[in-house]
């Protein structure tokens, strides 16, 4: 599925041949066959549905959802209703107090679009008539999918305004129970997700509410240190969170809490944290090309913080935060007041310069004596998730990034220390293939063994790689 496959349709005889995806192809056949289904079958289907809904399988889910998509699309706007108050109600019960959003969300978010205006209001004034996690969450979740402008505008200001209320009771605590940061982790999602959407929906929070938001946000940097925020799974969440959201409202923070944060920034990048907590501090350096520092003593050590921040991201070894930084300094080139900021993030890294030359000229980056990307994909681990990005139990799992283990794809970031870190998970994975070779011997010799000719073939490809690679390193 992740291979650049593309495949035509023979069932589209007799009009244009038209090139599609693997992906889009078995979605089509599943789609067609979920459509000859008779009515004493379609409980069955949907029970499928679901499973695989929950699955921890990426392609599996995306084709779940799509396939569900369709029938309800096509179906009676009965049966939308339906299923969305089902999921929701699912939500509900499976969700505990303040946990983090279910797998279903998104495809709850997606079928909401598909409601009709009279269903999409009663959705409203039954989730907005209480304050339970899974009700913001929606509610905050699907602004865009609303129809009606008004219904828009008041799921806006109701989640806002108690989003807000909640943030206010939560900073007045001096001690953060689990239960309290389940709390500020639902409440930063749901404000971020309205404020989020300023770009593009003509529809904003109210001033008075995003004042208050404003302030308890300021509040809240002043108490925290962020790298303690590193050590949990659920604080690590909220500390993304909190930052993502400080992005959305730069313009309104005072000197001094911008200084807290990017303080708070540079300790985390010293302490190697997560892939994902970096791509959101990528995200606040690229908004902060809009910000204009005033004069003052800290004006220079702030300017020298952020400055160090790009070069982190700069020079880092993993692709995706080479690749989103790249954008975000070219973002925050053009819009900066402070140019001094510029140089002095390229002018001591060789090859920098030109690397972000190509990429504002779109130039593609070739790689010499490198896997292909065929290559690549074909080696790269099939990709899993086991719950939302948002979720606390899967922080530290679904958000390390790609592996180590991975070849790298690019020359100038860091080769002398990624090269050291890729010979280093070569001698472990050796050591641990040798470690696992006596169990396996003893395991395949055992009378009780009953191994499928799958298994064999297994077996004998393992030893074909391993010759492979013998024979290409001499």
């Amino acid at each position: 599925m992740g291979l650049p496959l593309y495949i035509t349709d023979p069932s589209l005889t007799g009009k244009h041949e038209k090139s599609m995806t693997l992906y889009e192809n078995c979605c089509t056949r599943v789609c067609g066959f979920l459509g000859s289904l008779t009515t004493k079958l379609f409980h069955k289907a949907e029970e499928v549905l679901l499973e695989n809904i929950l699955s921890h399988d990426l392609w599996c889910r995306l084709l779940a959802e799509d396939v569900w998509c369709f029938l309800v699309r096509y179906g009676s706007a009965d049966l939308c209703r339906d299923q969305v108050n089902f999921l929701v109600e699912l939500m509900k019960q499976s969700s505990p107090a303040f946990q983090p959003p279910s797998p279903l969300l998104s495809l709850t978010v997606r079928l909401i679009k598909c409601l009709a205006p009279e269903h999409q209001a009663e959705l409203t004034q039954s989730l907005g008539a209480s304050d339970d996690p899974v009700s913001l969450r929606v509610l905050a979740s699907c602004v865009q999918g609303f129809s009606d402008p008004g219904l828009c505008q008041g799921v806006i200001h109701s989640v806002s305004e108690i989003c807000s209320r909640l943030l206010r009771e939560i900073t007045t605590t001096e001690e953060y129970t689990q239960e309290d940061l389940h709390r500020l982790a639902l409440c930063l999602s749901c404000l971020c997700e309205l404020l989020g959407q300023n770009d593009t929906i003509p529809l904003a929070v109210q001033p008075h509410v995003t004042s208050s938001i404003t302030d308890t946000i300021g509040r809240l940097w002043k108490g925290i240190v962020a790298s303690d925020w590193l050590n949990t799974s659920l604080s690590l969440q909220c500390l993304g969170k909190l930052i993502l959201l400080s992005s959305y409202l730069l313009l309104s923070l005072d000197n001094d809490v911008l200084d807290k944060i990017l303080t708070g920034m540079s300790s985390c990048v010293q302490q190697e944290s997560s892939v994902h907590l970096h791509l959101t501090l990528v995200y606040f350096l690229r908004s902060f090309g809009k910000v204009r520092l005033p004069a003052s003593p800290e004006q220079p050590q702030m300017l020298k913080r952020l400055s160090d921040l790009f070069v982190a991201t700069l020079t880092s070894s993993d692709l995706f935060i080479y690749h989103h930084g790249l954008s975000a300094f070219t973002k925050f080139a053009e819009e900066t007041l402070h140019e001094a900021v510029v140089p002095s993030c390229i002018e001591d890294q060789p090859g920098l310069q030109d690397c972000v030359v190509q990429f504002i000229n779109k130039s593609p980056y070739t790689c010499s004596g490198e896997l292909s990307r065929l290559d690549f994909l074909r080696i790269v681990p099939p990709c899993r998730i086991g719950v939302d990005m948002d979720s606390d139990s899967g922080v530290s799992d679904h958000q390390s990034g790609p592996s180590s283990k991975r070849p790298r794809l690019m020359e100038n970031v860091n080769h002398h220390q990624v090269s050291q870190q890729l010979k280093t998970s070569v001698e472990e994975l050796v050591g641990v293939l040798r470690e696992t070779l006596s169990d396996l011997e003893g395991f395949t010799k055992s009378e009780d063994t009953d191994m499928t000719p799958q298994t064999w073939n297994n077996l004998e490809h393992i030893q074909t790689k391993i010759m492979d690679i013998m024979k290409e390193k001499g």
